[in-house]
């Protein structure tokens, strides 16, 4: 289902659409028909009691003015089509025909024309319109009047037709605004809920994404730690048995840890409104945040990333953590403790996986008050295709771009692989 099915769908229905008003707005041309009818049955009474007992007025007149009342019925059925011609048709067959020709007074015809004019018509079309049929009206009563022996008095006509006739435009203009208020009011909200949808949907983007980065780090990391101190194992088990018993008891530290993460990782999947953490599972053993104040540790994060060189330790290769500069890496935000980490395990998880003939693995973390800059660096041969293909480095690449800041990865100059990333502290996501 798209986002704009989804937001019309669920915006709220306009009181205009509700009950009566709602069954009349969804058929027009049984409401013009049955204005039109309405209209010719007020006027037929007086009509056909004139052409049959020709009281006040021939019956000839009677006649012609019963014809234009049936032409201006007719006319009134296409008010909502045509607003402009049946104006013009009503005031020809009502006003100069009947009123001013036969001295049939009916200003009910062109009021309910003027309203059809002021309330269907754009708005400026519709003041033009208004204004001009008034001042038509209001001339033809000055000229044709005078002329018309069979006509009322020129204040009585002005006062019969213009009383009616007035009001009606403007009702109809008033009609005409709030209904396009209405419009805007409905419109607005549809484009509310789309917005609202477009941002869950974005939203649920950028989760899936977030958690397919985490889950590769999880799994990648762990499996790749697993297979390769399953190997050593294996081949130091007929030499020292107590190697066999070591590379066991790390493997399943390894999988107990994946499996925590993968839960926190999985526990982002619950209802919608509870909160979830953005932050990878700690690792087993490392302090809460509460012990690390009481004592003097290290870090978490640091802690965490020792974590990931005694691994690759386990498989065979010399490791060293350099910490440098400021410790700001303490009271950096989780979001940039959790790129620092995320980052330097895909970046050890490659050299485990892709580098040959690798024997010396560094991680160097340089600390200041504006940024954390995270180098990770074997002397190995790392196919250049596998690393920059790679969906991990993506994802580390992803990770630091949304804080702001920049990863690169790729030959060292003085030999090797290196994955170098810049985090920004303090800096908002650019999601």
């Amino acid at each position: 289902m798209s986002s704009d099915t989804l937001a019309t769908r669920q915006a709220p229905a306009s009181p205009a659409r509700r009950g009566l008003r709602g069954f009349l707005a969804e058929h027009p041309v049984l409401v013009d028909v049955s204005v039109a009818v309405l209209y010719v049955l007020v006027m037929l009474p007086g009509l056909v009691h004139g052409l049959i007992y020709s009281v006040g007025t021939s019956a000839a007149q009677a006649g012609i003015g019963l014809a234009a009342t049936l032409g201006a019925g007719v006319a009134l059925v296409f008010r909502r089509r045509a607003p402009v011609v049946v104006l013009a048709s009503v005031l020809v067959l009502a006003l100069i025909v009947k009123t001013l020709a036969c001295g049939l007074t009916d200003p009910l015809g062109i009021a309910v024309a003027g309203y059809a004019a002021g309330a269907y018509l754009p708005q400026r079309r519709a003041w033009v319109t208004i204004s001009s049929a008034i001042v038509l009206v209001v001339l033809a009563i000055l000229i044709g009047a005078p002329l018309s022996p069979e006509a009322l008095p020129v204040d009585t006509l002005m006062i019969l037709n213009l009383v009616l006739f007035v009001p009606a435009c403007l009702l109809g203009l008033l009609v005409n605004i709030l209904s396009k208020l209405r419009e805007a009011e409905e419109l607005r909200v549809i484009h509310e809920m789309q917005e609202r949808v477009h941002a869950a949907e974005l939203s649920a983007t950028q989760q899936r994404a977030a958690l397919s980065r985490e889950m590769h780090d999880v799994v990648g990391h762990s499996l790749t730690a697993i297979v390769n101190l399953s190997d050593g194992a294996q081949r130091a088990s007929t030499a020292t048995p107590e190697a066999l018993e070591a590379g066991l008891r790390r493997i399943n530290s390894i999988a107990r840890d994946a499996l925590a993460e993968t839960r926190t990782i999985l526990g982002t999947l619950r209802p919608e409104g509870e909160a979830a953490p953005r932050s990878p599972a700690r690792t087993l053993g490392a302090p809460t945040p509460d012990e690390r104040t009481a004592t003097s540790t290290p870090p978490d994060t640091e802690l965490r990333i020792r974590g990931l060189l005694d691994t690759a330790e386990g498989t065979g290769l010399t490791t060293r953590l350099i910490v440098q500069g400021e410790p700001a890496l303490a009271t950096a935000s989780a979001d940039v403790q959790s790129a620092a980490y995320r980052i330097t395990q895909e970046a050890i998880t490659n050299t485990m996986r892709h580098a040959r003939d690798a024997t010396q693995l560094t991680v160097t973390l340089d600390q200041s008050r504006e940024r954390i800059l995270v180098q990770v660096h074997d002397d190995g041969r790392t196919p250049t295709s596998t690393a920059q293909l790679g969906n991990g480095l993506r994802g580390a690449t992803e990770r630091a771009v949304l804080l702001g800041g920049e990863l690169h990865a790729g030959p060292a100059p003085a030999g090797g692989w290196h994955v170098t990333a810049t985090i920004p502290i303090g800096t908002e996501s650019a999601s």
